[in-house]
C-alpha cells in the first residue's frame, strides 16, 4: 500500500511535465515540422507506385491510401521492424509514430514502407 502512495505522486508530476513540454511552441513546431517532412519523403518514395493513392495526415499522424487492402503491407512491414496500422476500410496504411522521433527515424520508416511495397503487387484485391 505504501508504494501506491508513492506512485501516485510521481505519475502525477510525471504528467504534469509530460503535458508542461507537450504545450510548449517550440516542440509543437517541430512536430509540425516533422510531420510536414514525413509526408514529403513518403511522397517522394511511394508516390511512383501504382497502388498508392495519397498520402495525407495532420501533424504526425499520417496515412497512406492504397487502391488494395492495406494488410500484406502492413505485415511486412512488421517483419522488417517497422509497427503500422489499418485504418479506413482496411485499404489506409496509418502511421502513428512517438512525437520525439528523429528525421533520421522517419527516413528509416519511409525506407522500410518503400522497401515493403512489392507485396501489393501479389494482391488484386480492393
Amino acid at each position: 500500500m505504501e508504494a501506491l502512495l508513492l506512485a501516485a505522486p510521481l505519475s502525477a508530476t510525471l504528467l504534469l511535465l509530460s503535458l508542461k513540454k507537450i504545450s510548449e511552441p517550440s516542440f509543437l513546431a517541430s512536430v509540425a515540422k516533422k510531420g510536414q517532412y514525413l509526408k514529403q519523403i513518403l511522397t517522394q518514395k511511394l508516390g511512383h507506385n501504382p497502388h498508392v493513392k495519397e498520402v495525407r495526415g495532420v501533424g504526425l499522424i499520417v496515412g497512406i491510401e492504397l487502391d488494395v487492402q492495406a494488410s500484406p503491407l502492413v505485415d511486412a512491414c512488421r517483419e522488417a521492424g517497422l509497427l503500422v496500422l489499418t485504418a479506413g476500410k482496411g485499404n489506409v496504411v496509418r502511421l502513428v509514430p512517438p512525437l520525439i522521433i528523429t528525421e533520421e527515424e522517419l527516413e528509416l520508416a519511409a525506407e522500410v514502407l518503400s522497401g515493403s511495397l512489392p507485396v501489393l503487387d501479389g494482391s488484386n484485391s480492393k
